[in-house]
């Protein structure tokens, strides 16, 4: 059950008395209560170069493209996957052989 699992999720974080919660290889959704509960204090690490390929899938999305720069994202969350504002990218030149 998500919503249990999110309670727990809070007692934790109050608990650790946390400033920030950093998610880095979480891949779930949050909630749209826990997004607004801690608003402006999640940040995500997503493995692309946001807005371009969202989701769980980004590198693949990525190769089939043949984008030739590939990258990093921080940006808050919001309850729209990966869709909130960056604070940080970085981008590494790749090929396709």
């Amino acid at each position: 059950d998500k919503r249990a699992i999110e309670e727990k999720e809070f007692a934790l974080i109050e608990e650790a008395k946390a400033d920030v919660i950093v998610l880095a290889r979480y891949m779930q959704i949050l909630s749209p209560h826990f997004c607004q509960l801690y608003q402006n204090r999640i940040i995500n690490i997503h493995h692309s170069l946001l807005p371009s390929f969202r989701g769980a899938r980004a590198h693949a999305q990525a190769y089939d493209r043949g984008v030739k720069l590939i990258g990093g994202t921080a940006h808050y969350v919001t309850e729209h996957l990966d869709d909130g504002p960056i604070i940080a990218q970085a981008a590494v030149p790749c090929d396709h052989r």
